[in-house]
């Protein structure tokens, strides 16, 4: 009871903050706080006691706010009023012009002068502000001649025609907004201005919204923010209680730690990206603005340039000089789920890929490359509605001929997103749990593998070598192309010897059975007791080309020992898949 008591005296005492706004600021069912909500726990934690109310609703306008009922009978302006708060914050406006209400903006004024002379005449001695939703970039953008590049996605004026035909991409940001919104654009501007002149407003300060869109910290609709997006918008609110005069007032015990990138959403603004004089572009941050960009989760990736997306995804490719008889390997991530995938090359029309991304909205595809003459050629990649910027690659090299004739020219080269990607599978598995074998000290020894199971383009193979032959598995030689094989293998052994070193190794011969490659891929030591079982496990991915073979080994440091599987419970195994 005593407890209850000091919660409600605490409550009695707090200061209280309403907020009119709209879904920049309201509270949803599903999702995490708002901005209004971080800002009641920001300022209790930093010294002043207050209680926060959200009177803020989807879609609202300066009109809906005044006149529409909310709260039972009440409208959002008449709640706030019954409250009594010390302070009102004013969050409106986008939507009174880009919901295309028809109304001027001589009308919108009015609206909007009188829901504050109403806030003022209900409440005389309240602190009002206005917080500004800054729906583009002002230091470049100027509304007359605004460009998607400047503004929010939800509004960007894509292509209508050709392969970009309402596609988001880079190529795009360059296009200028429609005329409707240059003029919405402008009929805010005016709208912002004139709010921030009344005399019954004590001040006002920026909420960061496009700012929140350019640091990728907008959901997939463009425009409203994310978690973290609201936290960032938080700190706008948060500075503006201790940088403006009347609040500074009201609330005297609120602390302060400082203007920098840990407190200051300009600061990390301007911390992680650069004014190149036409907009803004990623930087390397400095420690301090990389320690907030870390706090916050997965920034670095959406900060980067693909912010005009709005699943924020990345493309990534193994490389841009393809040397014939390698693998071209392309990496989508964080696109939309469960999308169509599609290429295009040197602009044809898009491809259709067979296969599309998985339920995290990533995607792997590769292969070769070599049906395409030597020269440079612009790969584009789209999940849904987004394009990724174009990659251009360079060829290069002899081409290996192929046995299915795929080194054509003319068709799509990357065949595991092509018809017969289902059939390009392969699989390998051999294992044993070998009993009284003896490993030779410093000499490769192959991995007794027992029945191995193979299925698809990959098939049993061994490498004679060194004296020996070692059991593996091969590259079809009708796969047709260069592949990319994962590869694991495990071993476990029993030693006379305490403290050898144990390598876990690969061969790679080609279909002739001369070795290309030879290659450590784990290691361990014998057990200080021999009675006891030493562990080794390896893993790598390997190129293969058509009838390619790979196989394991092991190996003991040290030619004055030997290592023995002259026990029970080792398990020896060794499986490859066939990757792209």
């Amino acid at each position: 009871m005593v407890v209850v008591g000091n919660l409600q005296k605490v409550n009695k005492m707090a200061k209280k903050i309403a907020i009119l706004g709209d879904s920049i600021s309201a509270q949803q069912g599903m999702y995490d706080a708002p901005w209004p909500v971080l800002l009641q726990s920001s300022m209790q934690s930093g010294g002043e006691s207050v209680e926060v109310t959200d009177l803020s609703k989807n879609g609202y306008t300066f009109r809906n706010a005044m006149d529409q009922p909310t709260y039972g009978s009440m409208t959002p302006a008449q709640r706030c009023v019954q409250d009594s708060p010390d302070m009102v914050i004013v969050a409106l406006g986008i939507n009174d012009f880009f919901q295309q209400s028809g109304e001027s903006v001589d009308v919108v004024k009015a609206n909007a002068k009188r829901l504050l002379d109403f806030l003022r005449a209900q409440l005389p001695s309240v602190v009002i502000l206005y917080a500004s939703e800054t729906p583009y970039d002002r230091v470049h953008g100027a509304p007359a001649s605004l460009l998607n590049r400047h503004f929010l996605p939800v509004f960007f004026n894509n292509d209508n025609a050709g392969l970009l035909n309402q596609l988001y991409c880079a190529e795009n940001l360059a296009n200028p907004v429609a005329v409707s919104h240059r003029s919405a654009m402008a009929s805010w501007l005016a709208l912002d201005e004139y709010i921030k002149g009344l005399a019954v407003v004590n001040g006002s300060f920026e909420l960061p919204v496009w700012p929140c869109c350019r640091l990728g910290l907008v959901g997939t609709d463009g425009l409203h923010p994310t978690n973290v997006g609201h936290k960032l918008l938080h700190s706008a609110a948060r500075r503006a209680m201790e940088d403006l005069g009347p609040a500074k007032t009201l609330f005297p015990k609120l602390s302060t730690q400082g203007d920098n990138s840990w407190n200051s959403w300009k600061k990390l603004f301007d911390g992680v990206l650069q004014d190149n004089g036409t907009e803004y572009v990623a930087k390397q941050p400095v420690a301090a603005d990389l320690h907030a960009m870390q706090y916050f989760g997965p920034w670095i990736a959406e900060v980067s340039d693909m912010w005009f997306l709005p699943t924020h995804g990345t493309l990534n490719t193994s490389t841009t000089n393809y040397i014939r008889g390698s693998a071209q390997v392309w990496s989508v991530t964080g696109a939309t789920p469960k999308a169509p995938v599609y290429s295009s090359i040197n602009d044809a029309p898009w491809v259709l890929h067979s296969r599309s991304t998985d339920s995290r909205g990533n995607y792997l595809d590769a292969g070769s490359l070599d049906g395409l003459p030597d020269g440079s050629y612009t790969i584009r990649y789209r999940v849904a509605n987004e394009v990724f910027p174009a990659v251009v690659v360079k060829i290069s090299g002899v081409a290996d001929a192929k046995a299915d004739g795929s080194n054509a020219t003319g068709a799509w080269p990357i065949k595991i997103a092509g018809p017969a990607a289902m059939v390009r599978q392969g699989f390998y598995s051999g294992r044993s749990m070998p009993n009284g074998r003896v490993i030779p000290a410093s000499a490769r020894f192959p991995l007794d593998l027992g029945s191995a199971w193979a299925q698809g383009w990959l098939e049993s193979a061994t490498i004679s070598t060194e004296g020996r032959v070692f059991n593996g598995c091969r590259l079809n030689p009708s796969a047709g192309s260069s592949c990319w094989i994962r590869v694991n293998a495990r071993a476990t052994v029993s030693a006379t010897s305490a403290n050898k070193l144990i390598w876990l190794g690969l061969f790679v011969a080609d279909a002739g059975g001369t070795l290309k490659n030879t290659m450590v891929i784990g290691g361990s030591y014998s057990s200080p007791r021999p009675a006891e079982l030493a562990s080794v496990c390896g893993e790598a991915v390997v190129p293969l080309l058509p009838g390619d073979r790979v196989a394991p080994w092991i190996y003991v440091v040290d030619g004055g020992s030997s290592v023995s599987d002259g026990g029970d419970g080792n398990f020896w195994e060794f499986s490859a898949n066939l990757v792209y």
